[in-house]
């Protein structure tokens, strides 16, 4: 029999933190983080992880393993989460909103097993800068039209991804992502709320974050690590650095913020429509009732 496992998923500021901590207690569980940004130590405000207390509630994984200049990609995130499940004993609650690591996990993806080249990225980079995104990603388009299907045309570090693969192997970035065999028996629960009010609660929590010190979070990384550093592409970080930099004013990076979310929510609403097995749950007894009958004998 398949492993068991409740994946929680919907767009930013949806409210899926507090029902995973809720759901994983009672059902003595723990989470896997499927937060491409969560991986990285120092990025806690921006990413709005869970706080220390409420880790030490429900035990988490996949939160603070990689230094902020360090890569990982959606195949290092598959395997290091088949490992946790296979070792970990408890019911396994997925939680977040990168779509692609819901689908490397709930579809059983496989990647190209191709290695990040340094010179190439940073090319692409500049030509990002130089042209804007949207040229590049019409290039992918052009030699890889199953590409848009698949990844985040709006999302440079997916994008430099596939050409990067493409300019190794020759072939499109789409012939590498099969899916394979279901590898867990998974409930989907979905956290939805109308538009208007999540880009209100975006918003709010924006504001919320910088009222934490997401500004001073920032500096200390900036301190640290280069502003090429992977981590700073991720949401929230990557609109502060050109404030950094002193292009824009803090009320304009703010501005930026805010902006981005939601449109990266809006992008996480198309992605997780692709589910059709997704029960939509509007409050804790709804979710109760739903991992009980799936879990029931």
């Amino acid at each position: 029999m398949k492993q068991k496992l409740v994946a929680i998923l919907g767009p930013t500021a949806a409210g899926k933190t507090s029902l995973s901590l809720f759901l994983a207690s009672k059902f003595d569980g723990y989470i896997l983080s499927a937060d491409s940004c969560q991986v990285y130590r120092g990025l806690d405000i921006g990413t709005a992880k869970a706080s220390p207390e409420e880790r030490k509630q429900v035990p988490h994984f996949l939160i603070d393993i990689k230094d902020p200049d360090q890569d990982y990609n959606v195949s290092n995130f598959k395997t290091d989460a088949q490992k946790i499940i296979e070792q970990k004993s408890g019911l396994p609650f997925l939680v977040g909103g990168t779509g692609l690591y819901f689908d490397a996990l709930l579809k059983n993806l496989t990647f190209a097993q191709v290695p990040p080249d340094s010179k190439f990225r940073k090319e692409l980079e500049n030509r990002i800068t130089r042209e804007g995104l949207e040229a590049i990603s019409q290039e992918l388009i052009e030699f890889d039209p199953k590409a848009k299907e698949i990844i985040d045309l709006k999302n440079p570090r997916r994008v430099i991804r596939a050409l990067e693969v493409r300019h190794k192997t020759g072939q499109p970035f789409s012939n590498f992502q099969k899916k394979g065999p279901a590898l867990f028996n998974s409930l989907i629960l979905g956290v939805f709320l109308p538009r208007e009010e999540l880009y209100q609660r975006i918003d709010i929590r924006v504001d919320q974050m910088i009222k934490k010190g997401l500004l001073d979070e920032m500096r200390a990384l900036l301190a640290k690590y280069p502003p090429t550093s992977p981590a700073f592409s991720s949401l929230g970080y990557k609109q502060l650095l050109p404030f950094f930099a002193g292009h824009i004013d803090q009320n304009e990076a703010i501005d930026e913020i805010k902006k981005a979310t939601r449109h990266y929510a809006k992008r996480q609403l198309t992605w997780f429509k692709k589910y059709k097995n997704i029960h939509s749950v509007e409050n804790q007894k709804q979710a109760v009732k739903l991992v009980n009958d799936f879990i029931r004998p």
